[in-house]
């Protein structure tokens, strides 16, 4: 095999290695989580969602620790002493990392709704599973692969030339993009800051009209059955019939509910009452609205009846409820929007704790924290005016509808993991490479690349 077949293969190698133990990791992710269905009731969006964190994670943290692993040898390190160092420095900004990513994810529990307390302990099980493999197997597997994650093994290391290839590994990163835009950030970090925060709050804005509900058959594509039925039934009856409210009466003979009949039908936003079907002493009630089930009106006379029942009920005698499955979407969501306060403080105050703990200062955690809401309330903004207010139908044909009630938790635990995720990376690295952070008891090797923050060595 001549010189570009053995850089081919080696570029193979490095980059196959991430997508290997995150396929792997994925693997026993859903290994377990079939094994507990057996016993337990899990969504599937449940593994949709953890098969997507576990394999990005998966991917972030064999890369990180790759990337270390490959500074390491470019700085004239043995594989036997590079690998342990990367574990050790790459590693432990993993482990934080990867505990944040978790902590956001079960953070999911407070908010009382089964479906996504199992979905984000099955996707914290995925980040978790992910972090071990990222620790165990990949250390192993860079111990095999040697030098073939390395593309300068045909370099002067390979004859020797240690300080050559080590000046190298110095430079070459300042003379990357990303090195140059962050000069560019440093030298005019005040404009830059101002410019993020005004543009992020510009496009956080339409946050402030946020409508949450579950979609409605309002929500499909106009060529789905599901989308040509509803608007059937709203041409020919009104976007009410798509979603009736079902008033259950308890007691009360038939003059008792002809009268609840008939005051339900005085109400605001009411199109039609009709008598449903009665047994064992309960009645049903149909409460069509004039309004769609997704419709703010609609929410607002499941309101009126309950906060009304005492007035409606009078000394007949009968008690009612409001139930059905527009009333259960509108509970369900009203729930959620009450949930996301206290879900915030339990997860950021978690998370400000841990990072507290890894960085010991409190500047980066609240840098942290500020980017985070910054960057969701931005998220929520966009999310406000591609679905809600329909820009996203004339752009890419999404049909425009509600957020789904769900979502702003979701989007919660996952951006504020993931980006707490990159924080302890960056971090981690530019504390690592500050001559003032090293600890008294460590000094620097005679190797230019080392005593730039690859290698410190006990005397």
């Amino acid at each position: 095999m001549d010189g570009h077949g053995y850089r081919t293969a080696r570029a193979f190698v490095a980059a196959g290695l991430p997508i290997l133990t995150a396929i792997i990791g994925v693997a026993v992710t859903l290994m377990g989580v079939t094994a507990v269905a057996s016993v337990l009731d899990i969504a599937s969006a449940s593994t949709t969602v953890a098969l997507m964190l576990g394999l990005s994670c998966g991917i972030d943290y064999a890369l990180f620790i790759l990337s270390r692993h490959r500074n390491n040898m470019l700085a004239g390190m043995e594989v036997e002493e590079s690998v342990p160092l990367a574990i050790g420095t790459a590693g432990s900004s993993v482990v934080f990392a990867g505990l944040t990513v978790i902590i956001a994810l079960c953070g999911m529990s407070v908010v009382g709704i089964p479906f996504l307390t199992v979905m984000g302990l099955t996707a914290a099980a995925a980040v978790l599973i992910a972090l071990l493999i990222s620790l165990t197997l990949l250390p192993a597997l860079l111990g095999f692969a040697g030098r073939k994650v390395a593309k300068f093994i045909d370099t002067p290391l390979r004859r020797g030339h240690h300080e050559a290839v080590a000046q190298t590994a110095v430079h070459r990163p300042e003379r990357t993009a990303g090195a140059m835009w962050a000069r560019f950030v440093i030298r005019w970090r005040i404009p830059v800051l101002v410019a993020g925060v005004a543009l992020l709050a510009v496009i956080a804005l339409p946050a402030l009209h946020m409508s949450l509900g579950l979609p409605s058959g309002a929500a499909k594509p106009a060529d789905d059955t599901q989308r040509k039925a509803y608007d059937l039934v709203t041409d020919n009856f009104g976007a009410g019939f798509n979603g009736p409210l079902l008033v259950f009466v308890q007691g009360g003979g038939p003059g008792e509910v002809a009268q609840l009949s008939s005051s339900l039908a005085e109400l605001p936003d009411v199109a039609v009452v009709a008598p449903g079907p009665a047994g064992g002493g309960v009645q049903i009630i149909q409460v069509v609205p004039k309004s769609s089930p997704d419709d703010r009106a609609t929410t607002d006379l499941v309101h009126r009846i309950r906060d009304d029942r005492s007035a409606l009920e009078g000394s007949s005698g009968a008690h009612i409820l409001v139930g059905g499955a527009t009333a259960s979407n509108i509970d369900v969501s009203a729930k959620l929007s009450g949930a996301l306060p206290v879900f915030l403080i339990v997860v950021v105050g978690l998370a400000f704790v841990l990072l507290t703990f890894a960085f010991r200062t409190i500047l980066v955690p609240l840098k942290s924290i500020i980017g985070f809401l910054l960057s969701a309330a931005a998220s929520f903004g966009a999310e406000v005016v591609l679905f809600q207010w329909g820009w996203g139908e004339r752009l890419f044909g999404i049909p425009q509808s509600q957020i789904i009630s769900f979502l702003p938790v979701v989007m919660l635990a996952i951006i504020f993991g993931l980006s707490s995720d990159y924080e302890v990376f960056v971090v981690s690295r530019i504390r690592r490479s500050s001559p003032r952070t090293v600890p008294p008891g460590l000094r620097w090797s005679a190797s230019p690349a080392i005593r730039h923050g690859w290698s410190p060595r006990p005397h």
